[in-house]
Formats: C-alpha cells, sequence, structure tokens
C-alpha cells in the first residue's frame, strides 16, 4: 500500500515537474538534456497538505536563476535553475540550499546521468567545517543583538521585531550546524532545529522569547536593555548556545550582551 502511494505521488511529481521544465526551457538556453530534481519541503519530510512542491533544474549548459512559481491544477509550485558547476561550487562552500538539495533531493529526470554522478560521490563534511559555520552564524547573531539594544533605546518596535528574528533564525541554525545539518528555510527551520539535541535544551528559552514578544506594544517594558524583558530572553537564548559552542569546543569570544549594555 505505502509503495503504491508512493508510485502515485512520484507520478504527480514528475507530471508537475515536467511542466516546470517546459516553462524553464522556454525561458532559458541550455535547459535540454538537463536533470529534473525534486526538493523544498516534500523531498526533506517537513511538507504538509498546503505545501508547494519545489523544482530544481540543473544541468551543464543550464543558467543559475532565481525561483519562479507556477501552478498546475491545484498545485502550487516553484522551479529554479541551477548551473551543475555553480551547484557543486556551493555544495563545497556549504550554502545551506545546496546542501538541502544534495542531501536531500529525489532525482526525477536525468537524461545524461550527470547528477546521478554526482549523487554516487558520498558528501562528507568534516565537524570542524560545522563548527566553523556555526562559529559565523553566532557571530551575525552578536551583532543582531547589538543591534536589537539599540532598537530598543530608540524606541523602534519594527526594527526591534525585525533583530528578534533575525537572532532567532541564527540561533536555530546553530542548533543544526552542531549536528552535521544544513538549515532549511525559515518555513520549516524551528521544526527541524528544535528536533536536535541542542534544540530540546533550547525550547523553554525559545517559549519564553515568544512569550515576551507580547510586550512589543510597549518596547518590552523598558527603554533601556538590562531592563528590557524582550532583551533580557534575547540574552538568556545567547547564553544557552554560547555554552553548546563550547561544549562543541569553540572558544566563544567576548561576554555576550554584557557589551551592549
Amino acid at each position: 500500500m505505502a509503495e503504491e502511494r508512493f508510485t502515485l505521488e512520484r507520478r504527480r511529481w514528475e507530471e508537475v515537474g515536467e511542466e516546470a521544465l517546459e516553462k524553464a526551457g522556454s525561458h532559458h538556453g541550455g535547459v535540454q538534456g538537463a536533470a529534473l530534481l525534486l526538493g523544498g519541503s516534500t523531498a526533506a519530510g517537513y511538507a504538509d497538505p498546503y505545501s508547494s512542491l519545489d523544482f530544481y533544474v540543473i544541468g551543464r549548459e543550464v543558467p543559475t536563476t532565481a525561483s519562479a512559481w507556477g501552478r498546475k491544477g491545484g498545485q502550487r509550485y516553484s522551479y529554479r535553475l541551477w548551473n551543475l558547476g555553480d551547484f557543486e561550487r556551493r555544495i563545497h562552500e556549504m550554502e545551506d540550499e545546496a546542501l538541502m538539495v544534495r542531501l536531500h533531493g529525489r532525482i526525477l529526470k536525468d537524461p545524461g546521468g550527470e547528477l546521478e554522478a554526482v549523487w554516487r560521490r558520498p558528501v562528507v563534511i568534516a565537524p570542524e567545517r560545522w563548527l566553523t559555520k556555526a562559529a559565523q552564524s553566532y557571530r551575525h547573531l552578536r551583532q543582531r543583538q547589538a543591534s536589537l539594544a539599540w532598537s530598543i533605546r530608540r524606541g523602534q518596535p519594527l526594527t526591534l521585531l525585525d533583530n528578534v528574528l533575525q537572532v532567532l533564525s541564527d540561533g536555530l541554525a546553530i542548533c543544526l550546524y552542531l549536528q552535521g545539518e544544513p538549515a532549511p528555510g525559515r518555513k520549516w527551520l524551528m521544526q527541524a532545529a528544535l528536533r536536535t539535541p541542542a534544540g530540546k535544551r533550547l525550547r523553554a528559552s525559545v517559549r519564553s522569547l515568544f512569550q515576551a514578544l507580547s510586550q512589543v506594544d510597549h518596547l518590552g517594558g523598558a527603554l533601556q536593555p538590562r531592563k528590557n524583558r524582550l532583551y533580557q530572553e534575547v540574552e538568556a537564548l545567547r547564553g544557552q548556545l554560547a555554552e553548546e559552542l563550547r561544549a562543541a569546543g569553540w572558544d566563544v569570544p567576548g561576554k555576550g550582551g554584557e557589551e551592549d549594555l
């Protein structure tokens, strides 16, 4: 029964994917003979009944483009063209989207076998490189935390919200990198990150941060970060992430949020 359901699903993916391939070919050269791949939430296992299908058209002669959108019947879909050489380079550079496609993507069509050849080569990434990626996200988190402190002092609620979102996104990505996993897009970032060991330990802090967002209308209750509930919740989350990074072997620099006060 499960096998039959998968066969039906694959047939649906292929039908919608063929339309995406045809659209791509009508707008760009080099698509003939390219591989068609299903990525996104469906391939990674995060999809729900309302999810779109995300296709990639990959080949040596294919240009790299941004995603475009279409609809077949009631099914919404996106498609992105990706030059194979550029795709392989971005895997080596550990770009999240490329890694997600490589680790979870399902090849639907590959006339020349070029993509199958790439898939036969195992993806081996040293733990040190994942730790470096996590450290980069932590540095970016600290920059946005400092910006959050200034948005509180200046009474800027929309900038405050943007900074909180960036801090949380970086923190969730760190949880995944420490587990040796790339970060999916924002729609599924929290779901993926809170399943990791580090994410499970951060769940209470994330919940408290969301509860504190109810105070955005009066900027967390104070214009001084030291007394501001939102800022203190962010600092608590940062502190936990710093401990996770230290446990993984990175010497976390600075004094955290104390430098922003």
